[in-house]
């Protein structure tokens, strides 16, 4: 683990004024403009340089009041993602245990950028695969000492296809928990389009808690980039599916690809969504630009791609209409104020997703043999003799060596926005990972920015 230093995690970001810089402590909350003969001092004194002067002792104070030159105790324990817990722990998380069913890599649609690239594997999880793991969640969480467990249901192919033996996991996590004292939910990342009325009251009834849906954008955007295995649109089915949960009374979100195809059009999307799915309601829109992996990897289509600049100019247009309508705009690469620890469960191997062979991987988008990253990021099998999953601490480690914090970023001001980025984005997409720490970094920009202009603004007395 790298020792930290106060040069960590309180920066200095030129601004287009080249006399003036940003003093952005992104751990402390604090965003303040300083003079560039101020900056030069901080920086020094960041450095564990002894500086001298009436305005090195004033920097000195400041530093000092504001508790910069150490880190707050939230934050003490995690200089690097990391991993303290037993290392044969199934689902090493101490406060709520969950697991990740890939139920399938079966799905009904085929959408033009699929990172698991769906039509060329079929295989569904065994029943006593997806029973073991049910029972090992459950064991884990007992010895824990805690009273709760959460499934989610994601991965390569779409879970309601198989809804037969999503229900029987349901059912039976549902049965154990209740003979051993403890509280199950459930979630799950859905196209929705197999969501019927009668569906949705049941996944009510049996707890679960959230889904998040995929609709790429406006009716024409949506169904050029994930139409049906048939061929045929899908955009009224989702609809139907979000209609279902929603008279349902079950909490979603609304997951959309954003790729050249439909850049532009992000804040009508934003109006349409405002209007027809959170009319009555809050709720929210993920964009997320797509990823270079996958199906998109392969792809001839100049549109299959997504210009970094144009994403962040229209995501922040489509942020600005989102607070006017009451809509909640997100995007995983823009965490201002809502820094990370690490950036997913991939950094350190405490995502435990149970692939439909019975691997544990790592990573969700890793969930067969022959997609890329498999190398590293599947790291256990199903034993059908012990009704266990036989681990690999070897290449758990190397999953947790591949997570931590690459050396070129530890000085990085996005740094704690930012976590090195997706894991398997490092691994395998470097064009992808590029754009992502782009869009990042100018995106914490435009929002310290914003931050510092309402900071300027004076308070009017009503």
């Amino acid at each position: 683990m790298r020792e930290l230093k106060p040069k960590h995690w309180v920066f200095t970001i030129p601004e287009d004024n080249p006399s003036s810089y940003i003093l952005y402590a992104p751990l402390h909350h604090l965003t303040a403009r300083i003079s560039d003969q101020a900056r030069e001092i901080l920086v020094q004194l960041l450095d564990g340089q002894e500086v001298f002067g009436e305005e090195s002792e004033q920097m000195k104070d400041f530093l000092t009041d504001e508790g910069l030159m150490t880190l707050p105790k939230d934050w003490q324990s995690c200089s690097m993602p990391g991993n303290s817990l037993e290392p044969n722990s199934f689902s090493p998380n101490l406060t709520k245990h969950q697991i990740i069913l890939s139920l399938t890599n079966k799905c009904n649609l085929r959408c033009v950028y699929c990172y698991a690239e769906t039509g060329a594997d079929f295989t569904t999880m065994k029943w006593d695969v997806a029973k073991d793991a049910i029972d090992s969640l459950i064991s884990e969480t007992l010895s824990f000492g805690n009273k709760e467990f959460s499934i989610l249901f994601h991965g390569g192919g779409e879970a309601f296809v198989e809804y037969i033996l999503l229900q029987q996991c349901v059912e039976y996590a549902k049965e154990r928990a209740e003979v051993e004292g403890l509280k199950a939910s459930f979630s799950a990342v859905t196209n929705a389009t197999l969501i019927t009325p009668e569906r949705a009251q049941w996944l009510k009834d049996s707890g679960f808690t959230h889904f998040t849906i995929s609709l790429d954008g406006v009716k024409e955007v949506h169904n050029r980039q994930r139409p049906h295995f048939k061929g045929i649109e899908s955009f009224d089915k989702v609809m139907s599916g979000i209609r279902a949960i929603k008279d349902a009374g079950v909490h979603f979100s609304i997951r959309s690809t954003v790729t050249d195809i439909g850049v532009n059009r992000m804040t009508e999307f934003v109006r349409f969504v405002a209007a027809e799915v959170f009319s009555q309601s809050s709720g929210s829109i993920h964009f997320e630009p797509m990823s270079l992996c996958g199906r998109a990897a392969h792809s001839q289509s100049d549109q299959l791609s997504t210009d970094p600049y144009s994403f962040i100019r229209n995501y922040m247009a489509a942020k600005q209409v989102g607070e006017e309508l009451g809509v909640k705009i997100l995007c995983t690469l823009d965490t201002f104020k809502r820094e990370k620890k690490q950036y997913c469960g991939a950094n350190n191997c405490t995502m435990v997703c149970v692939t439909p062979e019975g691997r544990l991987s790592s990573c969700s988008r890793v969930t067969k043999q022959s997609d890329v990253g498999s190398e590293l990021f599947l790291y256990g099998n199903h034993s059908p003799e012990t009704h266990n999953f036989n681990i690999n601490e070897d290449q758990r480690s190397k999953v947790r060596e591949h997570g931590e914090l690459p050396l070129k970023c530890t000085e990085c001001f996005a740094r704690w926005n930012c976590q090195g980025d997706c894991p398997i984005s490092r691994y395998a997409y470097p064009e992808h990972h590029k754009m992502s720490c782009r869009i990042t970094r100018q995106l914490l920009m435009e929002s310290l920015k914003v931050e510092l202009e309402v900071a300027s603004k004076p308070v009017r007395n009503k």
